[in-house]
């Protein structure tokens, strides 16, 4: 499954490139750490396990980056510029 994933000012919206109804919204203050967990794959993790989200670099269409760490470092930056607060991951990478 790929996946487009866009920056809406409060949230990480991550859409499904077969079904665009088809997505997830990831309120960017309930972000507690952004990272790698096994070579390719991302987690956005919640706090809450059954909440995370796992996503596979290679299968990311929009953002483009070369790496899973460049996406982390991404992804990361994106949360940090939050509209809603004044948030960022407590524990990025």
């Amino acid at each position: 499954m790929k996946y487009e994933i866009y920056d809406n000012e409060a949230s990480l919206d991550i859409y499904t490139n077969e079904n665009y109804d088809k997505s997830v919204m990831v309120m960017k203050h309930s972000v507690k750490r952004i990272g790698i967990v096994r070579e390719d794959i991302i987690r956005i993790d919640t706090g809450n396990p059954l909440e995370s989200v796992f996503i596979r670099h290679r299968d990311v269409l929009q953002p483009v980056t070369q790496t899973a760490i460049d996406l982390v470092y991404l992804f990361n930056r994106l949360i940090s510029d939050c509209v809603c607060c004044d948030c960022s991951p407590q524990n990025p990478a």
